[in-house]
């Protein structure tokens, strides 16, 4: 009888894991109206509503994120690098159109930069301690799509009990910035429905993109609050 012999090799194990900074494909914007963040955060949250212009939303985060709709990790996994607020250029306009509205400002944007900052540093081989690269950048292009006016623009001087058709507000969001490039967030209170928030899809190359998943959450059809706190 012949017996055969396998002899089995232990071969190291390739790694298929990919960085996140290397297989993100776009980015999300993500900007609050702070107005209906308040309505259930008292009023401290009312306090620092008054940091920004009365008219503006405020950034939320610049997310660099997967177009399939599966979230990244983390970007930074080690030792978190905590944000300290120069008093710089960027960090005034960052006071004005970057607050958080219910903690301190430094820890929000520490989470925002460890979150995702650190990606953006990292794609594009910066100093990741160079933080204010990604806060300029999330900066520029809130300014450069006339974000920071949208409300104002779009949905027009609404006081506190005015309402908003979804329907009408897309129809001339999809003009201004394309169908499919974003998506809208409301939260429900007291029965009715507020904007909460809205999330801008770009690609790489910063300009608005179809690519991703629609995150949208504000009802067809029905009315919604877009209040200001006085």
């Amino acid at each position: 009888m012949k017996y055969i012999f396998l002899i089995l090799i232990s071969l190291p194990l390739i790694s298929l894991s990919v960085d996140p900074w290397d297989s993100y494909d776009i980015y999300i914007l993500a900007v609050q109206w702070g107005s209906t963040m308040c309505l259930t955060s008292g009023q401290t949250c009312n306090e620092k509503m008054k940091q920004i212009p009365r008219h503006s939303m405020s950034i939320h985060g610049l997310w660099p994120s997967l177009s399939t709709g599966v979230t990244l990790p983390d970007c930074n996994s080690g030792s978190e690098i905590a944000i300290i607020d120069s008093g710089s250029d960027t960090f005034l306009s960052m006071r004005q159109y970057w607050p958080s509205l219910t903690g301190t400002n430094e820890k929000f944007w520490n989470h925002e930069y460890n979150k995702h900052g650190y990606c953006y540093l990292k794609k594009f081989k910066y100093d990741v301690n160079k933080y204010e690269f990604y806060f300029q950048k999330t900066l520029e292009l809130f300014f450069e799509y006339q974000i920071n006016t949208l409300i104002i623009d779009i949905a027009g001087d609404a006081e506190d009990g005015d309402y908003v058709l979804p329907d009408d507000f897309k129809e001339k969001m999809d003009k201004k910035f394309g169908a499919n490039t974003y998506s809208m967030r409301c939260t429900k209170y007291g029965g009715d429905y507020y904007l909460s928030e809205i999330r801008f899809r770009f690609g790489l190359n910063f300009k608005p993109t179809t690519k991703g998943k629609s995150q949208n959450s504000c009802p067809t059809g029905k009315y919604i609050h877009v209040n200001y706190v006085s």
